[in-house]
């Protein structure tokens, strides 16, 4: 619910306007509902027999989508002229039960945070690749009182998941919700099937 409400809200003010190009005459992403409603959400049958949580509502879309960032050594940016949004400052990669793999991207980020030497409190922002709503969870309770800085634009259970392209998104996404809120580094994580998470780590210039 907190996905799609953030993502209409963001739609309806434009804010990721400038990194969204037409294509073949479209720039709405078809996955936001703007009339989610918790009362829609408990109605909605689960996915597997047998299942008791997954359903269409806390598992993303499987959907089209196209998404591409410029990375370049700081050499290359001088002489192209370039003006450069963030720093990659890090990265990292974690494996863990191939059976539970939303986990791995919490694994990831906890790696990212550790070869940073930072503390999760010096994140300004964080985005994680919402491939299920346990994730959104799973954060929450390893890092309590930082959800207002994660996913601010909403998250895949809004936007669908592209595969080969979400990466992208949620990197472009970061770099927006550093802009807006002023912030310095933003840490990103995607959770892969069979368990290996991966994580980045930028700072806004």
């Amino acid at each position: 619910l907190r996905s799609h409400k953030l993502a209409a809200q963001a739609a309806a003010d434009g804010v990721l306007s400038d990194i969204i190009v037409p294509c073949f005459g479209a720039v709405r992403d078809e996955g936001i509902r703007p009339k989610m409603s918790q009362r829609l959400l408990d109605r909605l049958p689960c996915v597997l027999e047998g299942g008791r949580f997954t359903n269409a509502a806390n598992a993303c879309l499987t959907n089209d989508g196209a998404a591409f960032v410029l990375l370049a050594s700081e050499n290359y940016a001088k002489a192209h002229n370039l003006a450069v949004q963030v720093k990659v400052r890090h990265s990292a990669a974690a494996g863990g039960d191939p059976l539970v793999s939303p986990k791995s991207a919490i694994l990831a980020l906890n790696a990212l945070l550790q070869r940073a030497g930072l503390s999760h409190t010096q994140i300004d922002c964080f985005e994680l690749n919402e491939a299920f709503a346990v994730i959104d969870v799973m954060f929450s309770r390893t890092f309590p009182g930082h959800e207002d800085g994660y996913n601010v634009f909403g998250g895949a259970l809004a936007y669908g998941h592209p595969y080969g392209a979400s990466g992208a998104i949620i990197l472009l996404h970061l770099l927006k919700s550093l802009q807006k809120r002023g912030g310095r580094f933003g840490a990103a994580s995607v959770a892969a099937a069979g368990g290996v998470g991966t994580a980045l780590l930028i700072e806004r210039c």
